[in-house]
């Protein structure tokens, strides 16, 4: 039988709650219920910790862009503030993988995507197309996050990353139909 757990991401300034709760269903399952064969196996570890580490970089990176647009172009203090909160969140994932198990596993060197930016990179038609991509690259991180660490030995962490996402999700409604209101962003 599931049971619901709330996830609360409160901002910085005790004054000024965030707005933002997510409610997460999750399941009677973790480590002590895997299956066997199920978790990480050490010849697959170091390619998953650069995957983690890769993919906590990039959410991090998304998030604060997110963060400068609403900050300084759709002036949403709120947004920033739930924003700001998200970001500051990663590094209980950070913590539960393991901050030693990410850096020893970061390769940018044989990266192949470290080098030069990608075309696609280069058709941005303003500061809203860079929001709605850097909202799209922290949801597709968080989501990567989430299904790789389902193999590790601490799957349960899955559910922060599932959480952070569902969070995005609300937050780009939000801000880009506010924007789409005021006339800033296209359809």
């Amino acid at each position: 039988m599931p049971r619901r757990v709330v996830y609360s991401i409160e901002c910085e300034d005790s004054s000024r709650p965030s707005s933002l709760v997510i409610f997460k269903e999750l399941f009677n399952w973790g480590r002590e219920h895997s299956p066997e064969g199920c978790l990480l196996r050490k010849e697959e570890s170091s390619a998953v910790y650069r995957i983690l580490d890769a993919n906590i970089n990039r959410l991090r990176e998304g998030l604060r862009v997110i963060e400068e647009y609403a900050r300084f172009a759709a002036v949403e203090e709120n947004v920033s503030l739930e924003l700001k909160s998200l970001r500051h969140s990663l590094r209980e994932l950070e913590d539960a993988v393991g901050r030693d198990n990410l850096l020893n596993s970061r390769d940018t060197v044989t990266d192949p995507f470290s080098g030069e930016g990608r075309a696609e990179e280069f058709c941005r038609r303003g500061a809203v197309d860079v929001c709605i991509a850097s909202f799209r690259r922290a949801q597709e991180a968080g989501r990567v996050l989430e299904e790789y660490i389902k193999v590790t030995t601490f799957p349960e962490v899955s559910n922060r990353a599932k959480a952070i996402r569902f969070a995005l999700y609300d937050l780009e409604k939000r801000m880009i139909a506010g924007l789409r209101h005021d006339g800033r962003a296209q359809e």
